[in-house]
Parts: C-alpha cells; sequence; structure tokens
C-alpha cells in the first residue's frame, strides 16, 4: 500500500475490499483484485 497515492483517491469512500490503482503518483479508479470491477474516480 502506497498511503500517498491512497490519500489522492478523494471522494471513494473508505472500501477495505477493493485495491486503488495509480497513474503518474495519483489515484484513478477502484478495482476488485481480480478485475471483477473497475470503478473510475473523478
Amino acid at each position: 500500500m502506497l498511503p500517498e497515492i491512497t490519500e489522492t483517491a478523494h471522494g471513494a469512500g473508505r472500501e477495505t475490499e477493493r485495491f486503488v490503482l495509480g497513474l503518474d503518483g495519483r489515484a484513478v479508479a477502484r478495482t476488485h483484485g481480480h478485475g471483477a470491477s473497475l470503478t473510475w474516480l473523478a
């Protein structure tokens, strides 16, 4: 876990069963660990 990227996931709530997808040091989506779902962050 990289807190500096996870903290950029504003507005996504605190979902413990999902992962944060980061790009260029910033959170861009929440994902399921096995690719079952992807929710883009605004």
